[in-house]
């Protein structure tokens, strides 16, 4: 799946057309290294933020599902084989 995913991505061409982004409409301008430095800082600190955000909740959907799904296999192990089978389980 990921070779797949791969191919598919690699025919996408990368190119800049240069329409639209000039010195002056660019995330950076070349002329002062420190503020490049910091501009560059920035978008650094958004993307981490970001990330962070995303990450933080799919790990809360995570925990969730595992959680829910845990109680499922428990109370359906509990249900067909009684409890002594569980307890038995959880104490091993």
């Amino acid at each position: 799946w990921a070779l797949l995913q791969f191919l598919i991505i690699a025919r996408i061409p990368v190119q800049s057309n240069g329409a639209g982004v000039s010195e002056e409409t660019g995330l950076v301008s070349s002329t002062d290294s420190e503020a490049t430095t910091a501009r560059l800082i920035e978008i650094y600190e958004a993307i981490y933020e970001g990330a962070e955000s995303f990450l933080r909740a799919e790990y809360s959907v995570c925990a969730l599902f595992v959680i829910c799904f845990a109680a499922v296999i428990f109370v359906l192990i509990s249900w067909g084989t009684g409890w002594d089978t569980a307890r038995g389980f959880f104490t091993s």
